[in-house]
């Protein structure tokens, strides 16, 4: 990974480079069934499969003996991957442990792994830009003890950048022209601790986005974010009475190409419905959360066309109103092992 270097194009400078982090790379589910997955992450293939023990692995696609495709062909056999070529299998530490032929598998046969980590149905994989171990960890939130209904998805590949797309959770300012939010304020400034990013807003939204005419609520937005590549909102709506959780969840495949997925999950109980039984609620509840990721979708989707044709300026011109873009480009730099983030004076005295 090259040094980032602040006399090129700044557009450039920001979209040439894979940022460290964990990324989804897929739900939970899809490894079900000894199923063995291709993803792009950070421009290359990562090979998935969930062992006989449920320990989902990450791994490099090609077999060092022949270098076929673990992805195209490639089976699970217990703790173990086997290449479609010649039925080498290599254990969840990457080892050659068998050959085809019952010989001595080969010393030097190794598959790189990657460090997998688990939560909200999703399989998270480690990219470090710098080849680094994990420096950080999303935190653990276990949605069924928390009272959360299973996460809806969307997922879209479009042009972006993790940071550009995680930027947006503090960019106040783009809230009333983009998505119509209105009564922006903030509750709880932005606050950061090492890879991770908290702050609180309220503002009044339209009750059906797009139609602001059909009446607004007001809800309290707590936004969540841990390293470049995962943000969660948690979101009360205290008029209704419900609390929710919205995902972003951005990966880079490829340069200047991202796949986003966002999800939503409501809380059991909170919708006002007193005098409904259990089932007419667990009805209301299924059908809200299909409306709710329809209309987080819709919001996030409101940003697609600016995201698809924007360029990174660097340092921004920034205004009293935009909210903490500054500090937050700061913080992102550590991402970035191999030489930081673009840096400048200029942003870092720009009001917020």
């Amino acid at each position: 990974m090259p040094v980032l270097d602040p006399t090129r194009d700044p557009a450039a400078n920001l979209y040439d480079h894979f940022p460290s982090g964990w990324f989804d790379l897929a739900r939970s589910h899809e490894l079900d069934d000894g199923r063995v997955l291709t993803r792009r992450l950070a421009g290359r293939d990562v090979v998935l499969y969930r062992t006989e023990s449920g320990v989902a692995c990450a791994v490099s696609p090609h077999c060092p003996h022949m270098g076929a495709h673990l992805g195209c062909g490639g089976k699970v056999s217990g703790e173990s991957i086997v290449c479609p070529f010649h039925a080498f299998e290599f254990d969840r530490e990457g080892r050659c442990t068998k050959t085809g032929y019952g010989t001595p598998p080969p010393p030097r046969a190794r598959l790189t792994t990657y460090a997998v980590h688990e939560i909200h149905g999703c399989v998270f994989v480690w990219h470090g830009a710098a080849g680094e171990a994990p420096t950080f960890r999303i935190p653990h939130l276990d949605d069924a003890q928390d009272g959360y209904l299973p996460m809806l998805d969307r997922v879209f590949e479009l042009r972006g950048h993790p940071q550009e797309t995680s930027e947006n959770s503090v960019d106040i300012g783009h809230f009333g022209p983009v998505h119509g939010y209105s009564n922006v304020e903030i509750v709880e400034p932005l606050r950061v601790d090492g890879a991770s990013l908290t702050t609180t807003y309220s503002m009044d939204r339209p009750m059906i986005p797009g139609h602001p005419k059909l009446g607004s609520v007001h809800a309290v937005f707590k936004i969540h974010v841990h390293g470049l590549g995962y943000s969660m909102v948690e979101v009360k709506v205290p008029s209704l009475g419900f609390e929710s959780r919205h995902y972003v969840l951005a990966t880079a495949t490829e340069r200047e190409r991202v796949r986003l997925r966002v999800g939503f999950s409501v809380r059991r109980g909170t919708l006002r419905l007193p005098f409904a039984t259990r089932i007419a609620r667990e009805l209301v509840e299924a059908v809200f959360m299909q409306v709710g990721i329809r209309m987080f979708a819709h919001d996030v989707g409101q940003d697609f066309e600016i995201w698809k044709n924007k360029r990174y300026v660097h340092p921004p011109q920034l205004a009293v109103g935009d909210g903490p873009v500054g500090t937050y480009r700061r913080w992102a730099r550590q991402f970035y092992p191999v030489g930081g983030a673009p840096s400048s004076s200029t942003e870092d005295i720009a009001a917020e």
